[in-house]
């Protein structure tokens, strides 16, 4: 199943990125989203659905919290790897 078109990573990621770099790109991405959502009232974005039976629909609320969920456990997994390269 697709991620919905806000969500998506930008087309242009090279992968030569530092994970620094992966950091402040996901900022900036961050920033967005939130330029959207923010002045969204929290009973309109409670009625977003997307359709992830997975997930049981979640709402835009919602959504939002397990793309953070998502996010840390590939930033937790990118910092495991890159440790075992120093090594």
């Amino acid at each position: 199943m697709s991620a919905p078109s806000l969500l998506v990573p930008p087309k242009d990621l090279k992968k030569d990125y530092r994970f620094k770099d992966v950091q402040e790109l996901l900022e900036e991405e961050t920033k967005k989203l939130m330029d959207v959502i923010e002045s969204m009232e929290e009973n309109v974005a409670g009625h977003i659905r997307y359709p992830d039976p997975i997930a049981y629909y979640p709402n835009l609320i919602q959504s939002i919290h397990l793309l953070a969920i998502h996010e840390q456990h590939h930033f937790d997994l990118v910092k495991k790897y890159e440790l075992l390269q120093l090594q």
